[in-house]
């Protein structure tokens, strides 16, 4: 079998040909809707992390609160342990996305 070159394109027909107006508009929209993309995926995404900061927050301080409330119950005489109410850091962090 003989090897056939493959016919050349000519780059400076295709390249400098004048675009028709249909396809500078179908361009110029399918850019706009690139762009609207990606904006729409930039909010969707601080706006997740922002929902993901608050649920954290509110569960360390249901966490904090049942820690503080078992340990400073002293209604029935029990005693309370040595710095059972101060304020300790919780355990629970929050991990950027990228580690995930």
């Amino acid at each position: 079998m003989i090897y056939q070159q493959p016919a050349a394109i000519d780059l400076e027909k295709v390249l400098l040909k004048p675009a028709s107006f249909f396809e500078r508009c179908w361009s110029a929209l399918l850019g706009l809707l690139a762009l609207m993309m990606g904006f729409t995926f930039s909010v969707a995404l601080s706006r997740f992390e922002a929902r993901l900061d608050a649920v954290l927050d509110e569960a360390n301080a249901i966490g904090t609160t049942a820690l503080r409330a078992s340990g400073c119950a002293s209604g029935h005489g029990g005693r309370r342990r040595a710095g059972a109410c101060s304020s300790a850091p919780s355990a629970r962090t929050r991990r950027p996305l990228s580690d995930r």
